[in-house]
């Protein structure tokens, strides 16, 4: 039976696991690109492809592609309002005070 993965780090994890400098630098790409893994998903999961939303985004293709790959603290608040708003979402934000 093969080995099922539940994530891409287990599966780096188990793949590379002689290269621990490469699974950390892939760990910290991961976590450092939440925002646009999280933006892509979104967008699969209304059907939408890459060309579709940038045309409704009134964006190339190329400038989607980095947008989608922009590390969380490049991507800017209009970037993201851009995106919510052309796949029909009202974007919002807060701030929550820590317990």
């Amino acid at each position: 039976m093969a080995v099922q993965f539940t994530s891409a780090k287990e599966y780096i994890q188990a793949v590379f696991s002689d290269d621990q400098e490469f699974v950390r630098r892939v760990e910290r790409h991961i976590n450092e690109h939440r925002l646009g893994k999280m933006l892509m998903m979104l967008r699969c999961r209304m059907d939408f492809t890459q060309q579709g939303l940038a045309n409704r985004m009134n964006v190339s293709i190329g400038e989607m592609l980095v947008l989608e790959d922009k590390s969380d603290r490049e991507m800017t608040i209009g970037e993201l309002a851009d995106y919510s708003t052309a796949m029909g979402f009202d974007f919002d934000m807060g701030f929550y005070q820590k317990n």
